[in-house]
């Protein structure tokens, strides 16, 4: 098995000009145009799973998700560069048919075993192929369990420095927020950070894109909890924990629904900005964050979006983006 070091590189900031701002001054962060994977968040934290599964000794990567789902792509994209064996679950709403995106169509052209399932029915199914693949010879690394989580979350961590080091005291910074890695992350990297750090009093806002409210807080709690625990600073989970802003106002029916008003403000952002935003993560937080904005009448603040990526299911959507 390869066992290559992990490429460094981070993605550009800069400021939009032709939006709705609400008064503030908008900044984006283009984590989709990271260098391999097709970008997107899921490329650095992917990255740290497949190179923490080879750190403990695993031949074997598990990945779940939806068929939308970018951490799939990538973790195959990765494990197949890498000569690692992989396997991925893929579930849908109990009672709804699967269709594929270009994500699963990326996903399973790498040849890797392909699962799919009911929502209700994961644990079991889980449960089902770790034990085949370790009947197999195979130490399977399950991305999703819970003793790998401070894994992913290390990579937003460090993701705050760099945002920091950009010299932009922003004063908030939101992003789509789907399994809470990414934002659990970012708040420990700003709980990290020196007193002086630029950012240091930035609200982190995570726009669900699916998940209720209250059930993600204890989510991000417990992954905070987690990582400043195992780094040796417990100290700081209270004041951590105490800073988790997360709104699930703006999901717009649920995981994977938009409707035609988020469509036509894709259209128009793609054509006014020249950035394509899908509707099921990215696009649902932008607009998301926008009428945030207006709803907690901010205005005159420095506002970061993380364009936390997902390239290929913009143009899975440009049919009906284009439509509208």
């Amino acid at each position: 098995m390869k066992t290559d070091k992990k490429i460094e590189y981070g993605s550009p900031i800069f400021k939009l000009e032709n939006i709705d701002n609400c008064g503030n001054e908008i900044y984006i962060k283009r984590e989709d145009l990271l260098p391999k994977y097709f970008g997107g968040n899921k490329a650095r934290i992917a990255e740290a799973f497949v190179s923490d599964a080879l750190a403990k000794g695993c031949n074997c990567v598990l990945a779940y998700g939806s068929a939308s789902s970018n951490m799939c792509r990538v973790i195959t994209m990765i494990c197949k560069e890498k000569n690692i064996h992989c396997a991925v679950l893929s579930s849908v709403e109990d009672g709804e048919e699967y269709e594929d995106t270009i994500n699963s169509r990326i996903t399973k052209s790498t040849g890797y075993p392909f699962y799919t399932c009911q929502k209700s029915e994961v644990p079991e199914t889980l449960e089902k192929i770790v034990t085949a693949f370790s009947s197999q010879g195979y130490n399977v690394y399950y991305i999703y369990d819970k003793k790998n989580i401070p894994t992913g979350v290390s990579v937003y961590c460090k993701v705050f420095d760099e945002i920091a080091a950009e010299n932009i005291d922003f004063d908030y910074i939101f992003h789509a927020s789907g399994t809470g890695i990414t934002q659990a992350g970012l708040i420990c990297g700003k709980a990290l950070a020196p007193n002086d750090a630029l950012c240091k009093s930035a609200d982190i806002i995570g726009i669900s894109v699916s998940r209720n409210e209250e059930k993600e807080k204890t989510i991000l709690n417990d992954y905070i909890t987690d990582f400043l625990t195992a780094c040796g600073q417990g100290d700081k989970v209270a004041s951590a924990a105490s800073s988790i802003h997360f709104t699930d106002r703006y999901t717009l029916g649920g995981y994977g629904k938009y409707d035609s008003a988020l469509l036509a403000k894709l259209a128009a952002l793609m054509y006014s900005e020249g950035i394509g935003l899908d509707p099921i993560y990215s696009g649902k937080a932008f607009f998301g964050m926008i009428d945030y904005l207006k709803d907690n009448n901010i205005s005159g603040k420095k506002i970061l979006f993380i364009n936390t990526g997902s390239a290929p299911l913009f143009f899975d959507k440009l049919p009906e983006i284009n439509s509208i």
